[in-house]
């Protein structure tokens, strides 16, 4: 399989496409074929050593992705293989596969595209945190308004641009360079999801 390694902190350019063997679940995890990453700004961080939590080299980034389960390991229950899924390796997910606790993947609905599951976690996460944070008094008000929104169709994730995972360095050099401003969606070509 196809993975992005970061072999040294560095900008996004110094990440390598290399292949690197396929793999197996441990117990309690399950192996999710990627088929959307979402490229967030803590992405950047950490690549270049300046996030609080530091992986031993080589590792692969990408914190959250969307795909099909593609196989269970001993424990897990409730997934089977081919399942539609949200899941946050936390790294990893910059890869054809990743590994991931299966207490951190949830069930994605027919109706939602696989890119705006991968978008889902962090970036939405971050805003709702932000808006209870920042504007504590407006939160139910802003709350039942996006609720309204997502009940009708209405919201759906910025996705300012699409890279396949062979341009993952020029997608975190993107991010970094907008500082954040929108999202950015990498993905494998054998999973190119245009919903």
């Amino acid at each position: 399989m196809k993975a992005v390694l970061c072999r040294q902190y560095g900008p996004p350019d110094a990440l390598t496409l290399e292949e690197v063997p396929s793999l197996e679940p441990a117990e309690g995890e399950v192996i999710i074929s990627v088929h959307s990453s979402a490229a967030n700004f803590p992405d950047t961080l950490i690549i270049e050593g300046k996030y609080q939590f530091k992986r031993p080299f080589p590792f692969v980034p990408g914190g959250e992705v969307a795909g099909t389960i593609k196989s269970v390991g001993a424990g897990v229950e409730g997934f089977a293989p081919g399942d539609r899924v949200i899941g946050i390796p936390g790294w990893g997910g910059f890869a054809e596969e990743t590994p991931v606790a299966a207490n951190k993947v949830v069930q994605l609905p027919d109706g939602v595209s696989m890119d705006a599951g991968a978008a889902l976690v962090i970036t939405y996460g971050t805003t709702h945190y932000a808006l209870k944070d920042r504007e504590p008094a407006r939160f139910r008000e802003l709350m039942d308004e996006l609720t309204g929104w997502l009940a009708e169709g209405h919201v759906n994730p910025r996705i300012t641009a699409r890279y396949p995972l062979e341009d993952t360095a020029r997608a975190l050099t993107d991010l970094k360079e907008r500082k954040a401003t929108g999202k950015l969606i990498v993905y494998t070509d054998r999973g190119r999801d245009e919903g």
